[in-house]
């Protein structure tokens, strides 16, 4: 089953490989002065020739990759990373220098949970594991050595597992909408940009929904302000069972919505989704809502920015219309890529639905 990419990830992934390559810069520092300590010196430079040419271009490639590729690559820094330190910790078993260089392991576990997940750590959690009781234990099993390896995870695990916690505690804060618990509109630009990315890697269509909720302030003026704080958390429940893991549902502002669905294949997919939405929201809060939606291939060459504008835009046109001719439908249409200035090029012709 293919692994979805973890949000922490998503919207930190520039930052992310800043971070990466500084953490490189630091091993391949303290590898030069493992050589120049080193009876063996060629030995030693082998432990820092990952470091090494990771500093090189982690900085300048990584912030290049698509989300897909750099979540796979990121992954691959976590375990040669873990591996290059258990390399230089074996090296240096029994000295001040081996104990240093098992704070390495640290600073991956700190990448972890920074830039990916919990998961993430609990895997490089189990790497850091097997590769330090291969590193203490090879002069044989002692209990010193079964002390350092207790202390060695105590250490990488306690400092991975508390950032983690904190980083969920943040994100939670800064990306999430507080009244719904949906994303809100700081990680709906972030992921529809990741989106739209993935989308034209994967030469995929991908369908953009703007849903509104049908005559507001009305709901609100009937059942007051908790009322309608009421209606928003249950509608927004009763929509996340209709939505895979891999879509994105967002509170964009007040009583409006917006939902990313990526390989959409049709439009008639679309509609049944918007239309499911629908009878949701009737049947959950006696509340009618409507919705626009946008599908299509996003072009190879266009900004991403502009595609994501025209996507929503496309949408938000589809929404006036479906309020426009009554509310409580959906509306569709299919769109194709953008050209230069921003306009977009039908791709088909729209449809239209409606729950009374």
């Amino acid at each position: 089953m293919r692994r979805s990419i973890p949000e922490p990830h998503l919207t930190d992934r520039r930052t992310m490989w800043r971070a990466a390559g500084l953490v490189l810069a630091v091993a391949v520092v303290m590898t030069v002065v493992e050589v120049f300590a080193s009876s063996e010196p060629i030995a030693s430079a082998w432990s820092g020739l990952f470091p090494f040419v990771g500093a090189a271009i982690a900085p300048i490639l990584g912030p290049r990759l698509r989300p897909r590729s750099s979540f796979v690559v990121g992954r691959a820094f976590l375990l040669f990373g873990t591996l290059s330190a258990a390399l230089s910790t074996y090296y240096w078993r029994g000295t001040p220098v081996g104990a240093a260089q098992a704070f390495h392991y640290v600073t991956v576990m700190l990448f972890a949970a920074l830039f990916f997940d919990r998961r993430d750590v609990y895997e490089v959690l189990g790497l850091v594991a097997v590769a330090q009781a291969l590193s203490v234990f090879a002069d044989g099993f002692t209990s010193s050595a079964l002390l350092v390896w207790l202390l060695t995870m105590l250490g990488a695990g306690e400092t991975g597992i508390v950032v983690s916690v904190l980083v969920a505690r943040q994100r939670a804060l800064s990306y999430l909408d507080a009244l719904t618990g949906a994303p809100n509109r700081r990680m709906w630009d972030l992921m529809l940009a990741n989106e739209i990315e993935e989308s034209r890697r994967r030469h995929l269509p991908l369908a953009v929904m703007m849903i509104d909720i049908d005559e507001f302030g009305r709901v609100n003026n009937e059942r007051g302000h908790d009322g309608g704080d009421a209606v928003l958390r249950a509608v927004v429940a009763a929509w996340r069972p209709l939505v895979r893991t891999s879509d994105l549902l967002a509170r964009i502002g007040g009583d409006e919505f917006a939902l990313v669905v990526p390989g959409c294949p049709s439009a008639a997919l679309a509609e049944r989704l918007g239309q499911a939405l629908l009878v949701a929201c009737r049947e959950a809060t006696g509340a009618t809502c409507s919705i626009g939606v946008a599908i299509g291939t996003v072009g190879a060459q266009e900004p991403v920015s502009d595609l994501a504008v025209m996507l929503t835009h496309v949408a938000d046109q589809q929404l006036y219309e479906a309020k426009s001719a009554g509310r409580a439908g959906v509306r569709v249409t299919a769109v194709d890529a953008v050209d230069a200035v921003g306009a977009r090029r039908p791709h088909g012709g729209s449809s239209a639905a409606s729950v009374r």
